[in-house]
């Protein structure tokens, strides 16, 4: 998992930026899919049972499932975890919320649910936000030529359903109430592989009408080995109160976590990635780990969602994308002892965004020999480059303004054909 593994590395961000809104061009509109984590569920429970009888509730009208930070406490985690949870279903092959739990996603076409994590907007909460922010002083609006598209991130892109379908709605109806202007999509982490699979699913007569470009932001288009350890012992989103193997009930459970799992084109038979005293695995065995864990379900998720974007095939839209390097990441396990996979590994480290590894955040630039429309990129280096911090940093906000959306104000706009003296439109500033 992506943004939900590494959503407290963001939650402890404190916004320093600030942003005096004033109209200074009119640009396309923009519609921002989120990753794993990047947007509110809401949820009512009807339950019969509870982990915990005096602490979880049975029944409750709409709240705030996720984020809702008065739940990563113990025993009241356990109460999350478990409402969180999906069961898979063999027969129809899909994933439903636990028995007596319904989670909505709110706010599907706004953007104050993919903006803020936390509905009460407190800093450590922001998501798209700052980003958001940085459009408006440029002249955008929220909600009119600003747009959001939040799903159900626990599940992988054969279980999006409608949202596809709703996506495409959303993205003709903004294209028409702003003035046939084609949309700019900007995603993020598993937003990515959401939107490259939906694009290869379109025609290329309607993207040429309807998608003027497209922003992957930290896309982790080859998989990212953090998911094996997650699958394997979970992960207590640097929590030391909270018990990974708690998290991993639910960690499980959603077939996104399995999508996300290393791509076998990019690493090679010979790479060993968690290494145990009786066994070790490479991409090439899942189906032995899944056995050793006695992860059952994993190996229906596996067969389901292995396939999705494996070949990473071109969307044939012109692609921006941003990402981070030389932050520290997770590259390979070791387990000692007889506990695997019920203990924590020592932690190889390699490079990548702190949550992605490289040559999976690289893996895009093949498209550059096979498709026809642009294909281009920003590094960020350092620490402002990390998976969720690159949300917060102002060179990408630079990057999407002067390189995508800049070049195709409408020419009609007078503050769009301002000029320098030497024949150049004046570039924005940010606030």
């Amino acid at each position: 998992m992506i943004t939900f593994l590494s959503v407290i590395t963001l939650l402890v961000l404190v916004s320093t930026h600030t942003h005096t809104a004033s109209a200074v061009f009119e640009g396309p509109p923009v519609i921002l899919i989120p990753g794993d984590g990047g947007c509110q569920l809401e949820a009512t429970l009807n339950r019969s049972t509870t982990l915990h009888p005096y602490i979880c509730q049975k029944k409750s009208g709409l709240f705030t499932l996720w984020l809702n930070l008065d739940e990563f406490v113990p025993y009241y985690f356990d109460c999350f975890i478990d409402n969180m949870k999906l069961i898979y279903d063999p027969k129809t092959r899909t994933s439903q919320d636990t028995e007596g739990v319904h989670v909505y996603i709110p706010g599907f076409g706004n953007t104050s649910t993919v903006e803020w994590l936390d509905p009460s907007k407190v800093s450590y909460g922001s998501y798209y936000t700052h980003l958001v922010d940085s459009l408006v002083a440029q002249g955008y609006k929220r909600n009119v030529n600003i747009r959001g598209a939040p799903y159900d991130f626990r599940k992988a892109p054969n279980e999006g359903g409608s949202y596809f379908w709703r996506l495409q709605q959303l993205i003709e109806e903004t294209y028409k109430e702003n003035g046939h202007e084609p949309v700019v999509l900007i995603s993020h982490s598993l937003g990515c592989l959401y939107t490259l699979y939906f694009l290869n699913q379109q025609p290329n007569s309607w993207k040429s009408r309807y998608i003027r470009a497209w922003v992957p932001i930290s896309g982790p288009y080859a998989g990212t080995t953090k998911v094996m350890r997650v699958i394997s012992s979970g992960d207590n989103l640097n929590e030391y109160v909270i018990s990974a193997l708690t998290a991993r009930n639910a960690q499980r459970s959603y077939p996104s976590s399995v999508f996300l799992l290393p791509n076998t084109d990019y690493w090679s038979p010979e790479e060993i990635i968690i290494t145990t005293p009786k066994a070790n695995y490479t991409t090439r065995n899942y189906t032995q780990l899944f056995k050793d864990l006695n992860y059952t379900v994993g190996l229906d998720l596996l067969q389901d969602t292995q396939g999705l974007v494996k070949d990473i095939k071109a969307p044939d839209v012109p692609v921006y994308a941003a990402y981070g390097v030389d932050v520290a990441t997770e590259d390979n396990y070791t387990y000692t002892g007889t506990t695997f996979p019920d203990t924590q590994p020592t932690i190889s480290l390699g490079l990548g965004d702190g949550t992605v590894n490289l040559r999976s955040l690289r893996a895009f630039k093949k498209w550059r020999n096979e498709q026809y429309p642009t294909v281009m990129w920003y590094e960020v280096r350092g620490p402002t480059g990390e998976h969720t911090a690159i949300l917060t940093e102002k060179s990408v906000f630079r990057f999407i303004i002067n390189e995508v959306l800049f070049p195709f104000i409408k020419t009609n706009s007078t503050t769009s054909r301002k000029r320098n003296k030497d024949g150049h439109r004046k570039s924005p500033k940010l606030t």
